[in-house]
């Protein structure tokens, strides 16, 4: 219950609430000329001040104020004590508190400095325990359930079309979980359901940056990753062999020269062998055509054909052909016995220098050997480095994998929470149907007493969580629009369960803004009466030209002003202009 607002400065005449139904009122000055008005006269800035001793920002209209050295106190109860909670305008920071000879709760105690202030996140966290009984908080980005949230809906200084909404920009999940915890509805079902569809839309988010190619290499197709992992596997073997067989040499150019100088010599040499191996056949195949010569049975054919010829030639032919035989057997001679001695030299040449061939072979294949899989200590640190490349390109690669496997799977377990919390949602609904019904009956009483339509509340559940709508039948006018979210707010106070409200709600006179005054009348008589069943409190501003004239007549209405400010009065509600 809220008890009084008050200020530091005498100008500001200090507003007392009452439990019931208050109203701070605007009225013309019979002694008004046409350039005064009802207007910003600082009914708005009232309900301001205590919303911003209930922790609210600071309201940019009250710079003027915080610069003269403003400050507010609000008289009202908090977990079971009165409670004088001052606040300066300037800062702000902290909110020094006063009891009225009463014990403050050990809540209260234990986050007080022993100045008698409570920081301002202390101050909010024991309001959202104190007037909402909400025992948690929640840090920025947890998408919870917020004190000042929903203080927001308890002080309507703003009129959305959406009654469920406090703002036509909030979103769709805070509107969601705060009404209902506001109902005292399963809220958590929504909070929960809310952040799996955020992670949903972050899974798709994902799949269009990789489908587009967005950003190169994001979450590559399993297949193309296991295929990645096999060449750099055997990538890595590979270097890995010949990091194994690497060989340092100490002079690793020398050895390349000196494999050089040892390809030429052996070049040379294994000429000289070739050219030898293809004179020796020469040779053999020469001697093989002169064949062996028989000097006795050559001599005995010979003798015989000369002497038949020698019916034709004379002896002394005969005696100077003979001479010519002997000549051309000694060549004979002489030619083969010079072949039988160079076939000699020839194979003594090619069995002495084979040896050494081979061995110029063998160690010339040492030394490439060496070149191949050895060089210098920079070779052998640079394969290593491509070992230790090649390890952490494929551990990254493995990585991928892994990441890949569990964001599906994670999508896939999504999908199967998802599901899940919906059906639970689903049942919480229809356990909670019996009183559903009655808050949607209330809003339709409410409607009804007004305007003579059909009204509801609808609760259903989508992929977001609850989901509420409201719905008045035929044409919505402004009018109409505004009279939903009085019908709302109503509704919220007399039908919230497990002590999740307040009991007292403030309307700023724009809820009645472009209502017909009969409808005022009958939304301030329904108020009236709601906080005289529920002994609660509603607080609202007006305009007396807004009022019909049998309830600016009425008794209750009259005992219902607590502040009336006058068109003419200088600086309006506070005594400044600001």
């Amino acid at each position: 219950m809220l008890w009084r607002i008050s200020s530091n400065k005498s100008e500001f005449t200090p507003v007392r609430f009452v439990q019931g139904i208050n109203l701070i009122v605007a009225e013309r000055d019979p002694n008004a000329t046409s350039q005064h008005s009802r207007n910003a006269r600082g009914k708005t800035s009232i309900l301001q001040a205590i919303n911003y001793c209930l922790g609210s920002a600071r309201p940019s209209s009250f710079k003027t104020l915080a610069e003269a050295g403003w400050s507010f106190t609000l008289e009202f109860d908090l977990l079971g004590s009165r409670i004088f909670a001052s606040r300066d305008a300037k800062g702000g920071s902290r909110i020094a508190v006063d009891f009225a000879n009463s014990s403050p709760h050990e809540a209260i105690q234990e986050l007080m400095r022993e100045d008698n202030t409570i920081s301002l996140p202390d101050w909010k966290f024991l309001l959202g325990l104190g007037l909402f009984g909400l025992t948690e908080v929640f840090p920025p980005g947890a998408h919870g359930i917020s004190a000042r949230t929903l203080l927001s809906y308890v002080i309507r200084l703003d009129a959305p079309r959406d009654p469920t909404k406090i703002m036509a920009q909030q979103p769709a999940w805070s509107s969601r979980q705060h009404v209902a915890f506001l109902l005292g509805l399963n809220w958590r079902y929504t909070q929960e359901m809310s952040r799996m569809e955020r992670d949903a839309d972050a899974f798709a988010a994902l799949s269009y940056a990789r489908e587009v190619q967005l950003v190169p290499g994001l979450m590559d197709d399993e297949s193309d990753l296991l295929l990645r992992r096999a060449e750099l596997e055997r990538e890595l073997q590979d270097v890995k062999r010949r990091a194994a067989n690497f060989t340092v040499l100490d002079d690793p150019q020398g050895t390349i020269t000196e494999s050089n100088v040892l390809a030429k010599n052996l070049t040379e040499m294994s000429d000289k062998q070739i050219s030898d191996q293809r004179l020796l056949a020469l040779y053999r195949d020469s001697l093989e055509e002169t064949g062996e010569l028989d000097d006795t049975s050559e001599q005995l054919a010979l003798g015989e054909i000369y002497r038949e010829l020698g019916l034709v030639f004379s002896e002394g032919a005969l005696r100077r052909y003979d001479q010519v035989e002997s000549f051309h057997r000694s060549i004979s001679m002489n030619r083969r016995r010079f072949i039988e001695s160079e076939i000699g030299r020839l194979e003594i040449s090619i069995l002495e220098r084979q040896p050494e061939i081979d061995r110029m072979h063998a160690y010339r294949r040492e030394l490439l050997r060496q070149i191949s899989s050895g060089g210098g200590l920079e070779d052998l640190l640079e394969l290593q480095r491509r070992v230790n490349e090649a390890e952490s390109r494929l551990v990254s690669t493995e990585e991928a994998i892994e990441l890949v496997r569990s964001v599906n799977a994670a999508k896939d377990a999504l999908g199967v929470r998802q599901a899940t919390f919906r059906r639970d949602a689903r049942e919480g609904l229809n356990s909670d149907r019996a009183f559903l019904d009655t808050v949607n009956a209330r809003f339709g009483e409410i409607i009804n007493d007004l305007y003579g339509r059909s009204a509801s509340i609808t609760v259903d559940v989508d992929k977001l969580g609850y989901k509420f709508a409201t719905k008045v039948s035929g044409s919505s006018s402004s009018g109409v629009t505004k009279m939903q979210l009085f019908a709302f707010d109503l509704t919220l106070m007399r039908e919230s369960r497990q002590n999740h409200h307040p009991q007292f709600l403030i309307h700023d006179s724009v809820v009645f803004d472009g209502v017909d005054p009969r409808q005022v009348a009958g939304a301030l008589n329904l108020a009236n009466q709601t906080v005289e069943q529920s002994q609660g409190q509603y607080i609202a501003t007006l305009n007396t030209n807004d009022v019909p004239a049998e309830i600016l007549d009425s008794n209750w209405y009259e005992a219902a002003v607590r502040r009336v400010i006058l068109d003419t009065e200088l600086g309006g509600a506070f005594g400044v202009d600001f």
